[in-house]
């Protein structure tokens, strides 16, 4: 192992290379800048290193690892690319990434979509392996009716079998309601995104409608069967 020895105004501080290995290590206590650039001419610190973090301030590029136990900050205006030679976002990634524990995003997250219009923004298919849950607690609402009506509005109802052309798979059908006449009937269940024109359904809004115009139905039979039964 060979060793440079460089000094600051600040403290004395050690750059070992390693041969066999590639190293390139720093020593020292104090904060260090770390320049690159021809000499004679004005260059900018790449790196900044102090005790508890480091600072990327320009563009740098590294093929090999980057191992730190402290802080990992970047100023600098530009992409971070991983597995990438040209990022097309602040953070592009090109392979499997693993997170663990907890984490917060601040703001919209698109899978296959650039351009996410809800918090969760999904082109594509959604599998669940386990439950899935609503919030549906009674402390948190209010102005609560029975919904009325729920057999005619379950009568006026039109399930249709359809095909999409916005997908690639044109061929392949699908079941449901069509969000435009859905609107006359159960507004509740639609949502229009003015800014991209487009209609979408909550169909869980449908249960509720569904359970009540069963209940409907059953008060019928009921009373149908009472009446079949007096004769």
């Amino acid at each position: 192992m060979s060793r440079v020895q460089f000094t600051s105004a600040k403290q004395d501080g050690d750059v070992f290379t390693n041969s066999k290995k590639g190293d390139l290590i720093f020593t020292t206590d104090a904060e260090q800048n770390i320049l690159f650039g021809p000499k004679g001419t004005n260059v900018k610190s790449i790196m900044v290193v102090n005790k508890d973090s480091v600072y990327i301030d320009r563009p740098f590029k590294s093929t090999g690892d980057i191992v730190t136990d402290s802080n990992v900050i970047i100023n600098t205006p530009g992409l971070l690319g991983v597995g990438v030679n040209e990022p097309m976002e602040k953070l592009h990634i090109d392979g499997n990434c693993l997170i663990t524990g907890s984490n917060y995003v601040q703001g919209r997250i698109g899978i296959n979509t650039s351009n996410p219009e809800q918090d969760l923004d999904v082109n594509g298919s959604v599998k669940i392996r386990d439950e899935f849950f609503l919030l549906s607690d009674k402390r948190k609402k209010e102005n609560i009716r029975p919904v009325g009506n729920a057999l005619e509005k379950t009568k006026a109802l039109q399930g249709v079998s359809y095909t999409r052309n916005d997908i690639q798979d044109k061929e392949k059908k699908f079941l449901g309601f069509l969000a435009q006449d859905v609107k006359e009937v159960i507004p509740e269940a639609v949502n229009y995104n003015e800014k991209i024109d487009e209609y979408s359904l909550n169909y869980v809004d449908f249960i509720a409608v569904c359970v009540e115009a069963i209940k409907d139905l059953s008060q019928k039979v009921d009373s149908l069967q009472a009446r079949l039964d007096a004769k």
